[in-house]
């Protein structure tokens, strides 16, 4: 919850940012495009190590833009080798800049800080090295206050300042390493959850006699509502000659946050289930070939629910299964079953104007 002045000190870390990401972003461009390789982190670091763009940023954010950079295109090159394979409908897209396409102007987006050395973040504040320059007028750090809940506790790792344009706020985004804790060994016990759209979940459990069934009547009653709503906008902007607007943003958001949450709601339910039950191994079906994230949730593995894909010749299910072992992590377990959940329902969900 920054004020105006610490806004103004956002915005300038932001925009230098976003010109130091530019100019990476050329350089690889102009690379990519004369056939040469795409320099490497090492190699960016060592030729904008003297750049204007680098020197005006403290150390440990400058390298996290080049880092960033660099990763966007080693996304490009796995997209494109996806694409040659047949894996992919369309070709990917090259990684771009950070500016507004209608007037030329950098926009910024996230402030990256590598290390925790260079920030302090609790429940209350944060505090962040500031660049050479600006630490005078500042007394050296930008100490801003907060507002939310520190969820995960352990050693802090990369933390992200984004900015969302539709709120005009600022979110924080930790990365926290969360050791496993050592678990008593359970006697065997298994579920199976069906996924579907008016029903979203239907839960067979071993000894229970009846299925749990999860009604998605209200979830795609609000969906309903809120897309009502976007067309309404959308309706309103093509009578004056326009595509979009802030207001048609906040509607996407608010649509795509509310089905977020009633998943989340729905997955810790389920968690929650299981663990009264006292499951330990929970089937999921296999997304059929080509939706969506299929095969991404083995890549996503949460902690404390272990991916492991079964051959089961002895279930009724003659399709490839999910096996999520619970290490005693009900969060863990909620989130992954959120991962899973979502894919049922339309893509247009998550869409952004």
């Amino acid at each position: 919850m920054p004020g105006k002045q610490q806004r103004q000190v956002l915005e300038t870390i932001g925009d230098r940012c976003a010109a130091l990401w530019n100019a990476v972003q050329y350089r690889c461009r102009q690379a990519f495009f004369k056939g040469e390789p795409v320099p490497s982190y090492a190699a960016l670091c060592s030729e904008f190590k003297e750049h204007p763009a680098y020197r005006a940023l403290p150390a440990h954010i400058g390298q996290e833009v080049i880092k960033k950079a660099r990763k966007a295109w080693d996304s490009f090159f796995a997209c494109l080798r996806l694409y040659r394979k047949g894996e992919l409908e369309r070709p990917p897209r090259i990684p771009r800049y950070w500016k507004d396409r209608r007037t030329g102007k950098r926009t910024f987006c996230v402030i990256p800080v590598k290390a925790p050395t260079s920030y302090t973040l609790n429940s209350r504040t944060l505090s962040l090295t500031l660049p050479r320059d600006l630490r005078e007028k500042h007394g050296g750090r930008l100490v801003l206050r907060t507002k939310g809940v520190l969820r995960f506790h352990g050693t802090p790792k990369t933390l992200e300042l984004r900015y969302d344009r539709a709120k005009k706020r600022w979110y924080a985004h930790q990365v926290v390493e969360v050791p496993e804790p050592e678990r008593k060994a359970k006697p065997e016990k298994y579920a199976a959850l069906d996924l579907g759209a008016r029903i979203l979940a239907a839960l067979a459990i071993e000894g229970v006699s009846r299925q749990i069934l999860f009604s998605g009547r209200k979830v795609w009653k609000d969906f309903l509502y809120w897309t009502k709503r976007i067309a309404e906008e959308q309706a309103r902007l093509a009578r004056a000659g326009r595509k979009t607007s802030r207001q048609l943003r906040k509607l996407y958001q608010t649509r795509a946050r509310r089905l977020r949450h009633a998943y989340l709601a729905l997955a810790a339910e389920i968690a929650r289930t299981l663990s009264q039950h006292r499951v330990t191994t929970l089937f999921l079906e296999d997304p059929p070939d080509g939706h969506p994230g299929g095969h991404g949730l083995r890549a996503e593995e949460p902690p404390g629910a272990q991916l492991l894909g079964r051959e089961t010749a002895e279930k009724p299910h003659r399709g490839r299964l999910y096996a999520g072992r619970d290490t005693g992590s009900a969060r863990g377990a909620a989130r992954h079953l959120f991962r899973v959940c979502r894919l049922r329902f339309p893509r247009q969900a998550s869409r952004q104007a």
